[in-house]
C-alpha cells in the first residue's frame, strides 16, 4: 500500500479564494527571499551556522511547495503544514517572549509576530477543506 505513488498524488483546489491566498503568499516571501539574501551577503554579514540551516531548510520548503503547484502533484500537504507550523512557532514564541519580557517592546515587534501567527493559521485551517486529492 505505501508506494511511491503514494506521495505524487494529484491534486486540485476546491477554493479559489484559498488557492490565490496560497500562491500569493508563497510568491511573495520567495520575492523577499530573492531581495534579503543577497543584501545580507552584500553588507557580509556574520551569519551562524544554525541561522544559515534554517533559512536553507525555509527556502527548501517553499522552493518544495512550488514545484508542487506548478506539477499540481505531489505532498502539498506536508509542505503547506510545515511551512504554516513554522509561521504559527514564530508567531506565537515570539508574542511569549514579549509578553514576558521586562524591556518595553514596541508595537512594531507585536504586529509583526502576530501577522506571523496569523499567516500561518491562514495557511493550515482552511487547508483541508480547500486541497482535495484526486484518485486516479
Amino acid at each position: 500500500m505505501n508506494t511511491e505513488n503514494d506521495t505524487l498524488e494529484p491534486f486540485e483546489f476546491r477554493s479559489v479564494l484559498y488557492k490565490r491566498f496560497l500562491w500569493t503568499a508563497l510568491l511573495l516571501v520567495l520575492l523577499l527571499d530573492a531581495i534579503s539574501i543577497p543584501t545580507i551577503l552584500a553588507n557580509r554579514a556574520e551569519i551562524s551556522v544554525i541561522v544559515l540551516v534554517l533559512a536553507i531548510a525555509g527556502i527548501s520548503i517553499r522552493v518544495g511547495l512550488l514545484v508542487v503547484l506548478l506539477v499540481k502533484k505531489g505532498p502539498i500537504d506536508a509542505f503547506v503544514y510545515t511551512w504554516g507550523g513554522l509561521f504559527i512557532l514564530s508567531g506565537s514564541t515570539g508574542l511569549l517572549s514579549f509578553i514576558l519580557s521586562a524591556d518595553p517592546v514596541p508595537l512594531v515587534a507585536y504586529l509583526d509576530k502576530g501577522f506571523f501567527l496569523i499567516l500561518g493559521l491562514l495557511l493550515i485551517v482552511p487547508f483541508s477543506k480547500s486541497v482535495a486529492k484526486i484518485e486516479v
